[in-house]
């Protein structure tokens, strides 16, 4: 897959808009009921709402409402994404049936409420309807953090799971610019994840590469400078090539499907975070990298 093979400048694929006022990204990119000590307790949707609605500094019938918002939106786009002609033959040739539990292994990327995830969701909803998605990304995760939360992985009986991890490893802190994890630890972790997969039966696993970060607009970003958090493109290059080296299982290069496109087009400001726009991007690459396994 190259960015030759994508398609037309993503604001032409969907009418959805980004924002960026601090309580829509909130929700869009917080999800509380995902933590272990949340999901452990098993607490009730009411409770996980307010836990979130109180992140997101906002109260709990608006956060429903912008929640409800971004979901509705989120599923419009997967529906376009099915119906888009250019995807027919990919679909027909994804190997999921409707009894398939797809779990998907991320940061926040993937938790992203309008993200590739939630497209790949509704897109199966139209394709391959009874297929259930769980979206078990976890914003700011780590290699090594999923390692620790994957027996959330596990207890949701996957027979797919889509991971797509490494961009929060090279995440610097401090003025120093500490990196969050050596490129040792990081591989150690992704070694560590795929006999974790491969321990659950009948559980088929895929790596997806993370896409580029853009390191200029990340250190312009209010909010990663209010946490004195930062990335480096070249430490993300880097990393994705021990991903590409190391990777025993089937892998979708989505790093390299975007690295050639100019990030006007595909990020949002903060220079991490894909646009709805990338969002809807990123699906089309996992669709036809899925489809191209035998």
């Amino acid at each position: 897959m190259t960015a030759r093979s994508l398609p037309r400048d993503p604001s032409e694929l969907s009418d959805l808009r980004d924002s960026t006022t601090a309580s829509d990204l909130a929700v869009r990119f917080f999800h509380l009921e995902k933590s272990l000590p949340l999901a452990s307790a098993q607490r009730s949707a009411a409770e996980a709402e307010a836990v979130n609605a109180l992140v997101a500094g906002l109260p709990s019938p608006d956060y429903r409402a912008v929640r409800a918002g971004l979901e509705d939106e989120a599923r419009t786009a997967g529906e376009q994404l099915a119906r888009d002609p250019s995807l027919r033959e990919a679909f027909a040739a994804l190997p999921l049936t409707g009894e398939d539990r797809v779990v998907l292994l991320g940061d926040s990327i993937t938790d992203d409420l309008c993200s590739w995830g939630h497209l790949l969701s509704a897109a199966l909803a139209v394709h391959r309807p009874g297929a259930v998605v769980v979206n078990n990304g976890w914003t700011g995760s780590t290699t090594q953090e999923a390692v620790s939360r994957f027996e959330l992985v596990a207890a949701a009986r996957p027979t797919w799971v889509l991971q797509m991890l490494g961009t929060n490893d090279v995440r610097r802190h401090g003025r120093l610019r500490v990196p969050t994890t050596s490129t040792r630890e990081s591989a150690r972790d992704l070694r560590a994840l795929e006999e974790m997969v491969a321990s659950v039966p009948g559980a088929r696993h895929v790596v997806l590469t993370p896409p580029p970060v853009d390191g200029q607009l990340a250190a312009a970003w209010p909010g990663f400078q209010a946490e004195v958090i930062s990335w480096d493109g070249e430490d993300l290059d880097g990393l994705v090539a021990v991903i590409r080296e190391q990777a025993s299982v089937p892998l979708i290069d989505v790093h390299r499907a975007l690295a050639d496109l100019d990030p006007a087009r595909w990020l949002l400001p903060d220079g991490v975070h894909p646009s709805r726009g990338g969002q809807r991007l990123i699906a089309e690459v996992v669709v036809r990298g899925l489809a191209a396994l035998h």
